[in-house]
């Protein structure tokens, strides 16, 4: 069953391999987004 949980992931993720991941926060959008949340 953990090769299910694995491929489920990787599904989610279109099977993307060796790239680098983009940074989800950056400073600029960051108030701007804590404004809007709360």
């Amino acid at each position: 069953m953990r090769h299910l949980k694995i491929v489920r992931r990787r599904f989610r993720n279109h099977f993307r391999e060796g790239t680098i991941a983009k940074p989800k926060n950056r400073q600029g959008t960051q108030p701007t987004n804590a404004v809007a949340m709360s």
